[in-house]
């Protein structure tokens, strides 16, 4: 084994190393000594990826990536087999034969993504598909219990109304109507919304309101088919003394027959004190 000793340049210091000459190899002929790192008293921190003297730790410096490691497909052009060494391992210069950044077609490439991605690329679409579906098949189940509305203008609806309690006007939300009009639709603002205004100005509008906010006026009769009576017994009503010289228009009513049944000179039925025995 054939050995020298040259003198290194490290970071301003000259570190004296012995190579060994490989009298065989061409091109690069010599190799750097195992021993190098402690000669030179370098300490790697390979967990930070930095290096340091060994006398002088709070200096330290990063590692440099001198030699490009290409990727596989490239691998046969930086090392060959057999022949001397390349251009590109031994002067770090690219001859521009192959250009890295050009695809390379060959059997170790695949141009395309894998079948795992190609999976989850088809499963995603087809639960898109699938959850779009479902949606359209719940609206239309919902809609079947839904009574489409279809408002043109002059029509008369009622409006929701959402009042507010406001003590010093005594105004309660508990006892105001849900539901405020009748009001007249002058356009249609959209597919779900209309422009409202109210019946004796309707060139002012109200607002804009949604179609479930509106329901439809019932055109109907005014006059109640079956009249309603008022609940209760009906008032008595109070005799008053005739004044003098006039005769009193208020008929009396006849005792009724319980009471003359009652009465001490009856002697029919059962006398008030005999009621209960028998």
């Amino acid at each position: 084994m054939i050995t020298n000793q040259v003198n290194v340049q490290i970071k301003n210091r000259v570190v004296r190393t012995k190579f060994i000459i490989l009298p065989e190899s061409k091109g690069n002929r010599t190799l750097l000594g195992l021993d190098f790192l402690q000669d030179a008293g370098v300490v790697l921190d390979l967990k930070s990826r930095k290096w340091y003297f060994s006398d002088n730790p709070h200096k330290s410096f990063p590692f440099e990536n001198d030699v490009h490691v290409p990727p596989t497909p490239h691998m046969e052009y930086v090392s060959e087999t057999r022949g001397e060494p390349t251009p590109y391992v031994e002067y770090h210069i690219d001859d521009i034969v192959n250009d890295l950044t050009s695809v390379i077609e060959n059997d170790n490439f695949v141009p395309e993504i894998t079948p795992y991605l190609k999976r989850f690329s088809e499963l995603s679409s087809e639960i898109r598909d699938r959850i779009e579906k479902k949606h359209d098949q719940r609206k239309q189940q919902f809609d079947r219990r839904r009574r489409p509305l279809y408002f043109s203008s002059a029509d008369k609806v009622w409006v929701t109304t959402h009042p507010v309690s406001k003590a010093h006007s005594k105004i309660t939300a508990k006892f105001v109507p849900k539901r405020d009009g009748p009001y007249l639709i002058l356009t249609q603002k959209s597919p779900t919304t209309y422009v409202v205004s109210r019946l004796d100005s309707h060139d002012e509008p109200l607002g804009t309101y949604h179609v479930p906010a509106l329901h439809p006026v019932q055109s109907r009769d005014t006059q109640p088919v079956s009249p309603i009576k008022k609940r209760g017994r009906p008032p008595k009503t109070r005799t008053t003394s005739p004044p003098s010289g006039v005769r009193s228009s208020v008929k009396r009513h006849a005792p009724s027959r319980r009471a003359q049944q009652d009465s001490p000179g009856s002697s029919s039925g059962r006398r008030r004190n005999q009621r209960g025995r028998l």
